[in-house]
């Protein structure tokens, strides 16, 4: 009898491992970071114009692929790693060189990208039919590793963008008419919905089970509960886009958010004058604050518009239809399938300076809505391009006068020109000329189009665009101290890490740290070094056990520290910071990757500033000394 029982746990256990046995292989692969690495470091990239180099993470291995963005079509696909084989495969294609320190750099900003992200935590990824193979080969199995289910939500979210436009990108493949891409314009029958239905609500749960299982989970965004919250809000949304917002409000009345959820909404909405246009950047900083302003009905005069769906025809519709904020670019417009990207471009005349070219910004508008021009690539396809290197909104003084009650400084604002401008920024621009003269412009961070932070006021914790006023408190003034610490006071409801977790961050984190330095150099600044001192204790007091995590600018508080005379904690503060920094550097994670040249130059920076202070560190030393010793 014993050993029956033993026989049967035998084969219970092997049972076990074979169904286990597509979670085991991940661990086989090499990661994203060794395959970059191998790759820039031995072979040069080379693509046209309008192609892009990217990897993809099969079943067999990574490959190395060109894919024609104007076509959205992978022209060119091999094999670098084989699982089979257990080894990196020479390629053909590519040139090799002998070089390695000139892609150092390459290959650090690759891994700072999302992508790097989704490869480490998906088993598949960066290929049409990622998310396809992930549910075929872990949706109907019990995963109880917390990467897996993570992965495995991201494929549901990503497989359900296949029945409407493809938003996540990807190409059409198999016999589901379900499936066939939708004209830019075209609204999902019922039936997609409810695949769309479907396939979110699984993604849904998985991230519900991932969040319930391991509460301290961190996903690149947050915990695993505010991902879920993400994913419902993005299904909310897309209720929206598909012109259910009778549906889309019965949904969202069923989402129950946690409290630091709505206190990030109000944060970011109370920081905003009234009737602003407030454009944000990623999901933490647009769901919580379409969730309160629908949910609670909270600040409704602010125009919330995401940066990322800006380059969405749909969304773009949304936005004409609800008239909540102005732009001349016609439906019919951005409905065309060439409306995406735009050249920056000579139009055939020698004599055109590209680099001395300016142009109106009513001009670039027109030029970019009629294909002026127009120019035919070597794929055959046509491309819209424009002759200018920069733009310029020329202000009518006296309406902005009387809109602002602003003094006003210059009469017109200049940007420079991408050599590649997308749809959203040029949709930003759209709005900026429609809008500037009579609404504020604020951002929850400013985007890549602009390089310049003296082009905005910081007002609470948003940028308020306001190059034009010559009585503004620019950042790092006075005056942009005082209104930090008048928001502080009349608004402020902090949301920041509580965990002892080296990557238990929010970027809440970097925002409870900026006010807390702008009070403190107010009140320094004023010469009242006492009550400076209270608000730099209080920084450090508002986290708990040590459990203050790393952030890049930290300096910005020990500055605070030194000069309140809190010259010990000033120091400790910075050592626990690099021992931090230190710990990122050695320690390679796709969602807190630190390069030693990142890590040198931010320690380094953090040495000099006790050393400017007469004062010295051994600590931070010997992190420096290591890090000099060590090979690239």
């Amino acid at each position: 009898m014993k050993k029956a029982t033993t026989i049967k746990l035998t084969v219970l256990i092997l049972i076990s491992i074979l169904l286990n046995l597509p979670v085991l292989a991940q661990t086989y692969f090499p990661n994203y970071k060794t395959v970059l690495e191998e790759f820039y470091f031995h072979y040069f990239k080379e693509t046209e114009r309008t192609e892009i180099l990217g990897f993809a993470k099969k079943k067999d291995g990574w490959y190395v692929e060109k894919t024609d963005v104007v076509k959205n079509k992978t022209v060119l696909s091999d094999l670098f790693w084989s699982e089979k084989e257990n080894r990196f495969i020479p390629l053909d294609n590519y040139k090799r060189h002998n070089y390695k320190d000139p892609f150092i750099s390459i290959v650090a900003g690759k891994l700072l990208e999302y992508d790097a992200y989704c490869y480490e935590r998906c088993r598949y990824y960066g290929y049409n039919e990622w998310d396809k193979d992930m549910i075929a080969d872990f949706g109907e199995t019990s995963i109880t590793n917390d990467t897996l289910l993570e992965g495995l939500a991201r494929a549901f979210s990503n497989y359900a963008d296949r029945y409407s436009w493809y938003q996540s990108g990807g190409e059409e493949f198999g016999n589901d008419t379900l499936q066939l891409k939708l004209g830019r314009l075209d609204v999902p029958s019922a039936q997609r919905l409810e695949k769309i239905r479907a396939y979110s609500s699984r993604s849904i749960e998985v991230y519900k089970k991932l969040a319930a299982k391991n509460p301290y989970y961190r996903t690149m965004i947050g915990s695993a509960a505010v991902k879920m919250l993400n994913e419902q809000m993005h299904f909310y949304i897309n209720l929206k886009l598909f012109n259910r917002d009778e549906e889309a409000k019965e949904f969202i009345s069923s989402i129950k958010a946690d409290s630091n959820t709505i206190k990030v909404g109000r944060n970011y909405l109370n920081s905003c004058a009234t009737n602003s246009v407030l454009i944000t950047v990623g999901d933490n900083d647009t769901f919580p604050l379409w969730y309160v302003q629908e949910k609670e009905n909270f600040r409704k005069d602010v125009t919330v518009i995401n940066y990322s769906l800006l380059a969405l025809a749909p969304y773009l519709n949304l936005l004409k239809r609800e008239g909540k904020v102005k732009f001349s670019t016609s439906k019919e417009t951005f409905g065309d399938n060439s409306f995406n990207f735009f050249y920056r471009s000579v139009p055939g005349s020698n004599s055109f300076n590209e680099k001395e070219s300016t142009v109106d910004s009513k001009e670039l508008l027109s030029i970019i809505q009629t294909g002026k021009f127009k120019q035919k690539s070597k794929s055959g396809d046509y491309i819209i391009t424009f002759p200018a290197s920069s733009i310029t909104l020329r202000l009518d003084t006296a309406l902005y006068r009387k809109n602002f009650k602003h003094k006003i400084r210059d009469n017109e604002i200049s940007w420079e020109l991408p050599e590649i401008l997308l749809l959203n920024d040029f949709i930003v621009f759209d709005i900026i000329d429609a809008s500037f003269i009579n609404r504020p412009i604020c951002f929850t961070f400013p985007i890549e189009l602009f390089k310049y932070y003296d082009q905005f006021k910081k007002e609470g914790i948003v940028y308020r665009l306001g190059v034009a006023w010559a009585d503004m408190s620019f950042v790092g003034s006075y005056d942009d101290y005082k209104d930090a610490y008048d928001y502080f006071i009349k608004y402020y409801q902090p949301v920041i890490s509580k965990k002892k977790d080296p990557y238990y961050y929010s970027s809440m984190d970097d925002i409870h740290l900026d006010l807390y330095y702008k009070i403190t150099q107010y009140y320094v600044g004023k010469n009242d070094n006492a009550t400076g001192k209270k608000w730099s204790q209080k920084y450090l007091d508002s986290y708990k056990n040590d459990s203050i995590p790393f952030i890049y600018n930290a300096d910005k508080i020990a500055v605070s520290l030194f000069r309140s005379g809190m010259t010990n904690e000033a120091i400790k503060y910075l050592e626990g910071m690099s021992e931090k920094l230190m710990f990122h550097y050695k320690n390679y994670r796709a969602d807190f990757y630190v390069p030693k040249q990142m890590a040198t130059e931010v320690i380094n920076q953090y040495y000099q500033l006790i050393t400017s202070k007469k004062f010295e560190s051994k600590k931070i030393k010997s992190f420096l000394d290591e890090l000099k010793k060590e090979k690239d």
